[in-house]
């Protein structure tokens, strides 16, 4: 599938997802990979490309017995290899929920990926960016 890197664009990719997640999924785990999906695509559109448009972003997937792969390539600017090492629950969701004032305005969408996915994988070669996702089935 191509998508363009436009928000709409993004929003109708993940329902178009959505319903080819396999029926495997918990309803949890549909919920969270549609979420991480839609982060990855959006991040993609609003800092890759810095929200000014640019070649189509390719995302494919396969499955297996055992769960799924889905690949995102874009030619964005990369994700700084700091970002996505420190992402994680500890350090997205180590927060308290109670103090609204203290609540983050971003920089979640990384540790959402990574608490919906089994396995994420990330390289950026020849200004091609490519994101590997994995999921078991449970």
């Amino acid at each position: 599938m191509t998508v363009q890197p436009t928000l709409p664009d993004v929003a109708r990719a993940v329902e178009a997802w959505q319903a080819r997640l396999p029926e495997r999924l918990s309803e949890h785990d549909r919920f969270n990979v549609a979420i991480a999906l839609a982060e990855v695509l959006t991040n993609i559109v609003e800092h890759g490309y810095a929200g000014l448009g640019g070649p189509a972003i390719d995302v494919a997937w396969s499955a297996s017995g055992s769960g799924f792969v889905v690949e995102v390539r874009d030619a964005g600017q990369p994700i700084p290899r700091d970002r996505l090492d420190t992402a994680g629950p500890s350090t997205t969701f180590g927060f308290d929920p109670t103090d609204i004032g203290g609540l983050p305005e971003g920089g979640m969408g990384l540790g959402i990926v990574k608490t919906a996915f089994d396995h994420v994988a990330y390289s950026s070669k020849a200004g091609v960016n490519r994101l590997r996702l994995g999921k078991r089935f449970r």
